[in-house]
């Protein structure tokens, strides 16, 4: 009876199972822990009160009870509730090959079951590999992190003992866990630890203690990482710092017979040694500053950049270099400091005959450079194809219209840039032999500012000490220069035909003055049968005269009075309605009737408008319209006349207006050429715009 009675008033659980697995008889721990009545129990598998996972588990452990006798289990148990909790079963026996005794214990972590599921998760999720164990240092968890480092995988590990701990520091493990088990964290000791093909890795370790609602500790968590990598680096380091002050030693002793300045400064930045060349450079024996601290005997060694370097190579123990200028040697120095066991190496380089070349080719590249940035033409070093080009100066990308960059990655594209009429003269010029000089004027197409002429000298460059052969070239804009060419060339055609005109007006108007008189006469008579025909022809004779006369007239016999231009247009349109050559013409006109007065000859002014209507009407054989507008703006008045004809070709447009050049079959070149001699006259200017196919535009601009 003592024995049952405990049986049933003990806390801790009791189970007998049969052969079958089946249980007999419980005790009241386990109907409370699991919420059924005692008829619920009995007769019941024990093994379905575990989750389908640990069945397997389960039943090798019990097989491992016929075997060993005894062995411990830690399992879950499904309540009626549907809730987990964990028990340890801590004895177990098979009695007459029969009966099943279970003894167990209801585990803390059944207490604390959401810490240790919140613990598991944060573990799940943990970059370092980590590991949740019991009290009793059974792992509970552990994330994949974990198990690629050691090696072990959770079925391996779950409910076992840590197999990582080396036996020599298994007490300093203990002793970490029983200060975590007070609550404290222990941060990253260093230590090894076991991978499960034995290997031995340095890691450190973070031990954290996990507690239930009420604040007991019922599991520590360990976070491990991997620091074999940085302690095998921090053996090189060691070792390489070795092997650097044995080097340094032997760079002592060498130094001391170089040809340079040298000398060595203890702590106290004292001299201890000065070599034989540092003596002779300085001129001072080694007797007087040996034992001297340096900035007694060179205050200037206070200023920068020797303090700063020489702080630096002892209190960082690295070496530096610096360049200074000694004023009472009047000579340059390279320096450079090394760290020694009780101070600094110093040595000297007299590199002054270097510096003043130095300074010599940098004046030079100065001044090559500001001939070259500064001058019109550009210059180019290339080879003879052009296949590479060795320097460009800032004035090629001004004349090409193309970044340097791409030019000097791609020289194909400044030739791309040619004219396409002049690419072919640029081959064949291009091909002759590199030492050839050159010189050419050829068209290039500008991105922005269209067509330009360039002026291209080609100088060879004989090979010195390389055997590359190169060729030196200068690219100049000469548009302007062409153009102004063009403009003088005008210019004497100008002057040809003044004179020209001058002398034909004197010679042959008063006998046509005579001939018209008769023909008047005879025309009133009726004794010419021709007579109109013969006074048309010799109207038309009488207006070339006049035309030329205007061109041969200097301005200063021309009084200019001001004028309402905007009257004279008026009455110039309504007399041109009447005009023979405009009846198939519509007119449009925009005419602003609040013009300013203007300085002007009305005849010259009606002798334009008529040549202008006279070319709009040629341009449309078959009708068409001519749109007449006026305006002001705040520096002239400007007059447009434009029509919707056959228009000219930008070759052709660029030579109207030339001395005998005309467009019309019987023209002899003087229209425009007269109209732009009275706009100059009136010190204003003549715009011609055509497209063909779209008709012409002319606008006359005259100063307020």
């Amino acid at each position: 009876m003592d024995a049952d009675w405990f049986f049933q008033v003990s806390e801790e659980i009791y189970i007998v199972c049969n052969e079958q697995g089946m249980i007999q008889q419980t005790n009241s721990a386990w109907n409370n822990l699991t919420g059924y009545e005692q008829q619920e129990i009995l007769h019941r598998p024990f093994i379905s009160f575990l989750p389908p996972e640990q069945h397997e588990q389960f039943t090798r452990w019990s097989r491992g009870l016929r075997s060993s006798g005894y062995a411990h289990f830690d399992c879950k148990i499904m309540i009626k509730t549907g809730d987990i909790r964990h028990v340890k079963w801590t004895h177990g026996a098979i009695v007459n090959n029969q009966l099943l005794y279970l003894k167990g214990i209801l585990s803390p972590i059944s207490y604390g079951k959401a810490a240790i599921e919140l613990h598991k998760s944060v573990i799940e999720k943990q970059a370092d590999p980590a590991v949740l164990i019991d009290l009793e240092t059974n792992v509970l968890a552990l994330n994949p992190a974990y198990e690629e480092l050691f090696g072990w995988t959770q079925d391996e590990m779950i409910g076992r003992t840590l197999p990582n701990i080396p036996p020599l520091l298994y007490p300093s493990f203990l002793h970490y866990l029983e200060v975590a088990k007070t609550g404290q964290r222990i941060t990253n000791p260093e230590t090894q630890r076991l991978k499960k093909n034995g290997e031995l890795i340095n890691v450190c370790v973070t031990f954290s203690s996990v507690k239930d609602e009420n604040g007991n500790v019922i599991a520590l968590s360990s976070v491990t990482r991997d620091i074999s990598k940085r302690k095998q680096i921090e053996w090189e380091l060691g070792k390489k710092t070795a092997e650097l002050k044995e080097a340094n030693k032997r760079c002592e002793t060498i130094l001391e017979s170089i040809t340079d300045g040298f000398y060595i400064l203890d702590e106290e930045l004292r001299f201890t040694y000065m070599n034989k060349p540092l003596q002779k450079m300085w001129k001072i024996p080694a007797e007087e500053l040996l034992g001297k601290v340096i900035t007694d005997a060179f205050p200037v060694v206070l200023q920068h950049p020797f303090k700063e370097n020489f702080r630096k190579t002892i209190e960082q123990q690295v070496p530096c270099n610096f360049q200074v200028y000694s004023d009472t040697l009047g000579k340059y120095f390279d320096i450079r400091t090394y760290p020694t066991d009780n101070g600094i190496a110093v040595f000297l380089k007299d590199y002054t005959e270097l510096q003043n070349v130095l300074q010599r080719l940098q004046e030079s590249q100065e001044i090559l450079r500001e001939i070259t940035e500064n001058a019109k033409e550009s210059f180019c070093i290339h080879s003879p194809d052009f296949s590479k080009i060795y320097f460009l100066s800032a004035g090629g990308e001004d004349i090409l219209g193309k970044p340097s960059a791409e030019i000097l990655n791609n020289p194909v594209l400044a030739l791309h840039c040619i004219h396409p009429e002049d690419q072919e003269a640029m081959r064949l010029t291009g091909r002759k032999r590199p030492e050839t000089i050159i010189n050419m004027d050829y068209r290039l197409n500008h991105p922005k500012r269209g067509q330009r002429w360039i002026r291209w000298r080609r100088y060879p460059v004989f090979p010195v000490k390389d055997k590359v052969f190169k060729n030196v070239s200068i690219w100049e804009d000469i548009t302007d220069l062409k153009e102004n060419e063009q403009q003088i060339q005008k210019a004497e055609k100008f002057e040809i035909v003044s004179q020209l005109a001058a002398g034909v007006a004197h010679e042959i108007r008063n006998p046509l003055t005579t001939i018209k008189g008769f023909m008047q006469i005879n025309q009133h008579t009726g004794n010419i049968r021709y007579a109109g025909i013969i006074m048309s022809e010799l109207e038309t004779i009488e207006q070339v005269l006049h035309e030329f006369l205007i061109l041969a007239k200097p301005h200063h016999e021309i009084n200019l009075v001001k004028k309402n231009i905007s009257l004279i247009l008026k009455d110039l349109l309504r007399q041109m309605k009447k005009e023979p050559f405009l009846q198939n013409i519509t007119m449009i006109p925009d005419l602003n009737f609040d013009l300013p007065f203007i300085k002007c000859d009305e005849r010259h002014i009606r002798q334009l408008m008529l040549n202008l209507f006279k070319n709009a009407a040629d341009a449309m054989p078959n009708g068409g319209k001519l749109w007449i507008s006026s305006f002001v703006d705040e520096h002239q008045v400007n007059i447009t006349i434009r029509d919707d004809g056959q228009g000219m070709p930008a070759e052709r447009l660029d030579r109207v207006g030339e001395p005998f050049y005309s467009n019309k079959e019987k023209g002899i070149g003087l229209g425009l050429m007269v109209s732009r001699k009275i706009m100059q006259i009136h010190e204003g200017t003549i715009d011609l715009k055509s497209e063909e196919g779209k008709g012409t535009t002319v606008t006359l601009r005259f100063p307020l």
